[in-house]
């Protein structure tokens, strides 16, 4: 090696070594800045910083606004209680990661990011450390939460909560876990009063998505593996309920899945129950194609994944007690016809 090769190389390492230097010297002072309780600031710092649930809940109470002439003009958006609970989650349950958070304040100590995040600090009742970015200019605001966010199957499959498989086996996957966690039904006992209304997804993170993905992990694979090619027969608000159900007894939720697909009307009432939730499905699929019926009269009120989440447990509990389907009724006409 040549001396001005040498001379090149030390000198380049002495300026990465000044960047360092100067790096965690900003890193430190911003530490510091924090520690002393101060959010305002005119260059840009960012730090980590441990945070109890009563100083959470005074950022909330006294910097959750914005100033224009010395007049409060606007707040940060709602709070969101299903994405608060969330978070809260993740803090009680051990999930929390300190790197993926962001508690973020204009030049004059304002919180223009990190509401949700405060709430759920307060609410857990435990200190956390965040990344708390100071000194972020106040237009900042109109570029965050713009872009489109992951979808939990993307987020667990990039993380390798999933296994490595096809875009649309990983969201079967989840949205069929995400339905489980959502009901208040138990197939083979007495459903709870509200048991047609689902529970909002947003209730539960992502570590009770992937318990459930992989408690339910067989069964969710054998409707994977024996998908109908008909799409209204690949309903996960279908699914979910047989899935529970192969939990209980593989086998007599295989027979009903198999009759479902390839249903026989002419059989023993036990076996019509399959064959009716496959002819509601039909009748309904054609009524809305053809304009006949529309969601709306249908539903009454309800989604549509509440609607077939119901109705499947309904016939699979039918077809487990040997006992008739009962039908429903729609602007004077009965569905099933039988």
């Amino acid at each position: 090696m040549t001396k001005t090769s040498t001379t090149t190389k030390k000198n380049v390492l002495s300026g990465l070594k000044a960047k360092a230097n100067e790096i965690t010297k900003r890193a430190n002072a911003a530490k510091e800045h924090l520690l002393n309780g101060n959010f305002e600031s005119d260059t840009l710092m960012v730090a980590p910083r441990n945070i109890t649930p009563e100083e959470a809940l005074e950022v909330l109470k006294h910097r959750n606004f914005l100033y224009e002439n010395e007049e409060q003009v606007s707040t940060n958006r709602g709070l969101d209680n299903r994405i608060v609970h969330r978070i809260k989650m993740d803090i009680q349950e051990g999930e929390w990661r300190t790197a993926a958070s962001r508690i973020m304040f204009d030049t004059s100590g304002q919180l223009i990011d990190g509401q949700h995040t405060l709430a759920a600090i307060a609410e857990s009742g435990r200190n956390v450390d965040a990344m708390f970015y100071l000194g972020v200019p106040q237009d900042t605001i109109q570029k965050i939460d713009v872009s489109r966010p992951r979808t939990v199957a993307q987020r667990l499959k990039f993380s390798g909560a999933l296994p490595v498989e096809s875009n649309v086996d990983s969201k079967f996957r989840v949205d069929v876990s995400n339905i489980i966690l959502r009901s208040k039904f138990t197939l083979l006992g007495k459903p709870i009063p509200d048991a047609r209304k689902l529970i909002d997804r947003a209730w539960y993170n992502d570590k009770k998505i992937v318990d459930t993905c992989n408690k339910y992990k067989d069964h969710i694979e054998y409707f994977m593996n024996n998908k109908s090619k008909k799409a209204q027969f690949k309903k996960v608000s279908l699914i979910a309920p047989m899935v529970l159900a192969r939990s209980k007894n593989q086998e007599i939720a295989e027979e009903f899945y198999m009759k479902f697909l390839n249903p026989d009307l002419r059989t023993s009432s036990k076996n019509k129950a399959p064959a009716k939730l496959n002819w509601l499905v039909n009748q309904i699929a054609k009524s809305k194609k053809e304009g006949v019926l529309s969601t709306k009269e249908l539903l009454n009120g309800r989604s549509e994944v509440n609607f077939w989440f119901w109705q499947a447990s309904k016939a699979i509990k039918a077809y487990i007690n040997n006992k008739s389907y009962s039908s429903i009724e729609v602007n004077g006409k009965t569905y099933p016809d039988a």
